[in-house]
């Protein structure tokens, strides 16, 4: 399956389901214009980890390798600042300091056009571990280089190898952020929580996927496709966080931007309160991926990468259970594939409840007022007698005539 670059804005360096961050973009620049300092070389102390000491600072830990970034991000190509840390990183003897430091030096010799010398510390630093094919495929001083068909094969590979690794890294990373809160279940989060429409959000305590976000957040909007085609399998909301809820005409900005892109999503709307109690949870599922991923690591020879940063600027993809608790997050953009997973493993962990059957009401028991009693019909009064019928009184026999009366 190929992964394209943009899933990546979801990973840690090392991958997961947290974002893609080595140094907030605030604290990179550092001005070439300074005047250098003298840097030592580290003295050999085996009771303590390596150091260098730099710009009168003594350098350790995840600082070493920003120190890599920082200096190649404000253009410090000069050979007192990028190149000279690179030899002072060589020189600790330490294999993940020389690893950084063989890539950098890889940018520093095509950043001055020596592509021979830049494709050498390349395959270099890549026997020595360094796997990061994105930054490899997006670095601007090995273009010429990338086109080096002797390349092609082992960039190929360290692709398949990323892919891989992301896909399995999220995978445990969204897996550590449900183990989390199954071992520590969180408290309901805004229970009351209600709809533009004035309606209860959590509806009928059903698990419910939510994205919460700010308005006009390009991410939001690029993830609002993702989330819909989710919407087959769970119920969906969205909610908007602003500082002040109270805030009249930021709510009406933010009801008139809901209802365009989100019409028929349920969405409601919290204050910074609100949000930052919830943002508190979101760090525990970070927390959970991170030290899944980093279990999974043990014993692993792939690239380390930088320390995984809690970016809260990102939009969130939030899975509630029934009663509001926050039971697992991601924060960027998911890719379909990302969202697959994530919705198949929040139906195993919170399958969605039936709703109640409603049972037809008892039927009323209907008071009836006995009926009256029926009184006894009068027997019917007997039919008059019919009247005697009055003989005719007999007539005369007239006697027969005689015979002279004949005549």
């Amino acid at each position: 399956m190929r992964i394209p670059v943009k899933v990546f804005v979801v990973f840690f360096a090392i991958g997961g389901p947290w974002g893609l961050a080595q140094e907030p973009a605030k604290n990179t620049a550092e001005k070439s214009s300074e005047s250098p300092r003298p840097a030592k070389k580290p003295t050999a102390d085996v009771s303590r980890d390596p150091f260098i000491e730099w710009d009168g600072k003594i350098l350790e830990g995840p600082a070493l390798i920003k120190r890599f970034y920082r200096l190649k991000k404000s253009n410090q190509w000069n050979p007192e600042r990028l190149p000279h840390y690179c030899e002072l990183a060589v020189a600790t003897g330490d294999p993940t300091l020389i690893k950084y430091a063989t890539w950098y030096q890889a940018l520093i010799a095509g950043h001055a056009g020596n592509d021979a010398l830049a494709k050498e510390k390349l395959l270099e630093a890549v026997k020595l571990g360094y796997t990061n094919v994105l930054e490899m495929e997006a670095a601007e001083e090995l273009a010429r280089v990338r086109e080096d068909p002797e390349l092609q094969p082992t960039l190929e590979k360290l692709r398949r190898d990323f892919e891989e690794r992301m896909k399995q890294d999220f995978e445990e990373g969204l897996d550590g952020g449900f183990a989390a809160t199954e071992k520590s279940p969180p408290q309901p989060w805004n229970p009351t929580l209600e709809t533009l429409d004035g309606k209860p959000f959590w509806k009928g305590r059903q698990p419910i996927l939510v994205a919460v976000s700010r308005i006009h957040h390009a991410g939001f909007e690029k993830q609002l496709p993702v989330i819909a085609k989710a919407g087959s399998s769970v119920p969906l909301g969205v909610i908007f966080w602003q500082y002040d809820p109270a805030d009249v005409a930021r709510r009406q900005q933010t009801v008139a931007y809901a209802r365009k892109m989100c019409p028929s999503v349920p969405c409601a709307i919290v204050g910074r309160d609100q949000y930052v109690e919830l943002r508190s949870q979101l760090m525990r599922h970070f927390e959970g991926a991170v030290e899944a991923m980093k279990n999974a690591r043990v014993g692993s020879t792939s690239e380390p990468g930088a320390d995984a940063v809690f970016t809260e600027s990102l939009p969130f993809t939030v899975f509630f259970d029934g009663a509001g608790r926050a039971l697992n997050s991601t924060a960027g953009v998911l890719e379909e594939w990302q969202m697959e997973y994530a919705v198949l493993k929040f139906r195993e962990v919170a399958p969605p409840t039936k709703a109640p059957e409603e049972k037809p009401a008892p039927e009323k028991a209907e008071i009836r007022e006995p009926a009256p009693e029926k009184k006894p019909e009068p027997a019917p009064e007997p039919a008059p007698e019919p009247a005697p019928e009055e003989e005719a009184p007999e007539k005369p026999e007239t006697p027969a005539p005689t015979e002279r009366e004949s005549d």
